[in-house]
């Protein structure tokens, strides 16, 4: 039988990479093939990340998908961005061999996040993963991620404050001077897909395409009881395109900008109601009268 120089060289790959797939797979069966595993996590992290990641545990086989313990995320200032206390992954081999992070399914029991908007103006979510700064640091690798599932989680955003600021719920103190400090707590969600990071021009927003989402805010005072449709992260504002959003009193679908800069939300929406409390909107317009 007889092979061109390229069909050879791909066979010998494939070979090899069984190969190689199955000994890392019997491998894992022992504390010292799942020492190699979470070494081999910690390292694809820190190529995505500027900063550290630093990875408890690895459990789980190379090929079928991995449950991580631990994952703790850092900016390169020392600042947590994320701990992630459990983390269920499921991926395609090929993606990862050609430097692409598109993980199929991805499930996050009680993460922690944290959101700080530094003294450059720039988040530090933004800086941690090279999202829209200055040029110079290579292509940005594609990480994107399918079915993702959120179990209780938690988010705090920090944003600077003048303690002339009398609309903030709650102020902190800290090295930076006063934050304001907003929550997102008991978040629920099931998202079909999320961008993190992309080499395209034009993407450089962190992308979420939700099928159900709950979860309720500290500033304004949200109990979302479900939300449907796409987010867009970029800086400080959302760009909102929903198809379903329902609290306490009102459903309806929602189109538009969030802005959080230094002071009170900002929001230019369009909304379209089968149902609408005024109490629900109460957070965002002040002066309503109560009872319509």
């Amino acid at each position: 039988m007889v092979f061109r120089t390229g069909a050879a060289a791909w066979l010998l790959t494939a070979m090899l990479a069984g190969t190689a797939l199955g000994a890392v797979g019997a491998g894992l069966r022992t504390d010292a093939g799942r020492d190699v595993l979470t070494r081999y996590g910690v390292a694809l992290l820190n190529q995505v990340v500027h900063g550290t990641a630093v990875v408890g545990e690895v459990t789980g086989t190379l090929t079928d998908g991995i449950e991580a313990r631990d994952v703790v995320i850092r900016g390169e200032d020392g600042t947590l961005l994320a701990h992630l206390p459990e983390v269920t992954l499921r991926y395609r081999m090929l993606d990862l061999l050609t430097g692409r992070i598109a993980l199929g399914r991805v499930v996050l029991d009680k993460p922690r996040i944290n959101i700080v908007k530094q003294a450059s103006g720039r988040f530090n979510y933004e800086e941690v993963l090279g999202l829209g700064g200055p040029g110079g640091g290579g292509r940005k690798p594609l990480v994107a991620f399918r079915d993702v599932e959120i179990r209780d989680g938690t988010v705090v955003i920090r944003t600077p404050t003048e303690a002339t600021n009398h609309t903030s719920m709650e102020i902190e103190s800290g090295p930076a001077g006063l934050m304001r400090i907003r929550r997102l707590d008991n978040l629920n969600a099931i998202v079909s897909y999320a961008r993190v990071s992309s080499p395209f021009e034009g993407e450089n927003a962190l992308r979420f395409d939700i099928d159900e989402l709950s979860a309720r805010f500290s500033d304004p005072q949200l109990d979302v009881r479900s939300l449907r449709g796409r987010l867009e992260i970029d800086g400080d504002s959302i760009v909102l395109d929903l198809s379903r959003f329902v609290l306490p009193g009102s459903e309806t679908t929602l189109k538009g900008v969030l802005r959080w800069p230094d002071g009170p939300l900002l929001l230019a929406l369009e909304l379209d109601a089968d149902r609408l409390a005024v109490e629900d909107a109460r957070p965002f317009v002040d002066g309503l009268p109560w009872g319509l």
